[in-house]
């Protein structure tokens, strides 16, 4: 089965490389299930392509995910294709194997590589009562990135309370609700890892936070968070997807609900005193966090949907020893958030903003898609 496809690109700049995902089924219509491999063939550009199955729950969320090099940007009228590939969709056989991206799943722990990153994620809620789904180390060039301080000494007495996650999430109420909202700890639970895979594009881990309930104007749904977390080759940021799942009534079977869904992410990262937080006004959608001390690390993030205020030290952070290290924000109410996690060495908070923003622009506001090209009457 041959596709006709085309990348449009809306921006003037040649990108090096472009990360674009399609439905599985508008490629493959009701043959989605029975397809495992893919390749895409486009003349001068050389792109790689693996079908990432994302929710066993959701075969919607089946993805064809490509790497494309040289995309030439779509000029002023940002709707000239960039490129016209062709994706070939066969029954039997798998993407490659490649060394260089990789996850691994054990029960109480998801650990995720590519040529550049690491992570270690933690499932339960043990030891600690406060871990439960959390990213507790994310190696950058072989050095933590969560405890950079400590990290430039050696790989021994890092803060064992560092990590990246979503704590909590907020669901809306019925509008003749006395709250707007009703917001759900998701932390001190386990989570588990419902789907992971990896290919030549990306490696990636669907994590589920334990199930909580939501009485939406007397229809109950059990509801998960899901983070879909993504590495890629020769790159220096995570991507990081958000959806909320529910059932209704305690079904068990059956196909879940999407629900809109108001996340609170948690960052514990040690840049030093003081550290400057740098956001633009008028673009709700990123920020950044720079360094005062050696290696001068720095953490940018961007989202699809608008971030609220940042918190250094968040209002309920218990430890005042460390609370200079200890970061909040919200996200506003979305169906799906996509988020980029950045990480620097050795550069100043200026650069830090900058280049965060830049990540923003390019992979998320201005991203490069794809569609089916159409036919030609």
């Amino acid at each position: 089965m041959n596709i006709p496809i085309e990348v449009i690109s809306p921006t003037d700049l040649l990108r090096r490389t472009a990360f674009v995902t399609m439905p599985l089924a508008d490629l493959a219509g009701d043959r989605a299930q029975s397809v495992n491999s893919v390749s895409v063939s486009g003349g001068k550009h050389r792109v790689l392509a693996q079908i990432d199955r994302i929710d066993p729950d959701l075969p919607s969320r089946d993805v064809v995910s490509m790497l494309i090099d040289d995309v030439p940007g779509g000029g002023v009228k940002f709707g000239v294709p960039s490129a016209n590939l062709v994706v070939s969709l066969e029954q039997g056989g798998a993407a490659p194997a490649d060394p260089d991206l990789g996850v691994y799943e054990e029960p109480a722990r998801v650990e995720m590589w590519s040529n550049r990153f690491r992570l270690h994620i933690h499932l339960p809620k043990e030891p600690t009562e406060y871990q439960g789904g959390a990213i507790t180390s994310i190696q950058l060039d072989d050095r933590e990135m969560l405890d950079p301080i400590k990290a430039e000494i050696g790989p021994h007495d890092h803060d064992p309370e560092k990590r990246l996650q979503v704590d909590r999430v907020r669901i809306a109420n019925p509008p003749w609700s006395d709250e707007p909202w009703t917001e759900h700890l998701i932390f001190t639970e386990a989570w588990k890892c419902v789907k992971s895979g990896s290919g030549p594009v990306r490696a990636f881990a669907n994590l589920e936070s334990s199930p909580f309930t939501v009485d939406h104007g007397g229809v109950v749904y059990t509801c998960h968070l899901h983070r879909v977390v993504s590495i890629f080759h020769n790159v220096d940021y995570i991507l990081d997807e958000l959806y909320v799942t529910g059932r209704k009534d305690g079904a068990t079977t059956g196909v879940p609900d999407q629900l809109s869904f108001a996340a609170h992410y948690f960052l514990k990262m040690n840049c030093g005193v003081f550290p400057p937080i740098t956001r633009v006004p008028l673009i709700p959608d990123w920020f950044s966090i720079g360094a005062t001390e050696i290696p001068f690390p720095g953490y940018g993030f961007a989202a699809t949907v608008p971030c609220g205020r940042i918190d250094n030290p968040p209002i309920d952070y218990p430890n005042e020893r460390s609370e200079h290290s200890a970061f909040s924000w919200d996200l506003g109410f979305a169906r799906e958030a996509r988020c980029v996690h950045l990480f620097k060495r050795r550069m100043p908070a200026n650069v830090v903003a900058d280049e965060t923003g830049r990540a923003w622009f390019d992979l998320l506001f201005k991203s490069t898609r794809a569609k089916i090209q159409e036919a030609v009457k």
